[in-house]
């Protein structure tokens, strides 16, 4: 499972993203936060429309790894900070990703990355099936 994780010093706080958990919307809620100093809500909005909002939110400055929040965190950094994440029901989360995995990309390879395992994802795979991988 991929965690990120984006703050702000001048608002004092740290987001930490779950996947399938709506972070796409709550990053996107936030960016202004984030941004306000150097770009208007609309050149954001424009920056991020086209193209992988994902990785236009790597390459700002305010995002960071799950790895880098905890070291950053054991050193104090964020101490005073608001932490935040959020959570969902386990089986909606895990329809949610067979869907966005199997079901919408039928046909696309998909990759695997599952408890250290890679390679990609049977397009043909059940409900069942995606359990079976995704759980064990």
């Amino acid at each position: 499972m991929h965690v990120s994780c984006i703050y702000s010093h001048h608002y004092r706080f740290v987001y930490v993203s779950t996947p399938k958990v709506a972070c796409t919307s709550i990053k996107r809620a936030l960016l202004p936060l984030l941004h306000e100093a150097d770009m208007s809500k609309d050149e954001i909005e424009a920056e991020t429309r086209h193209g992988n909002f994902h990785k236009y939110m790597r390459s700002t400055g305010v995002h960071m790894s799950k790895s880098s929040f905890e070291e950053r965190l054991h050193k104090g950094q964020f101490e005073n900070y608001y932490r935040f994440s959020f959570v969902r029901n386990p089986w909606d989360r895990l329809v949610s990703c067979y869907e966005s995995k199997i079901v919408k990309n039928k046909g696309k390879p998909v990759p695997l990355k599952v408890k250290g395992e890679s390679g990609f994802f049977p397009q043909d795979m059940t409900f069942s099936e995606f359990i079976r991988v995704v759980c064990d």
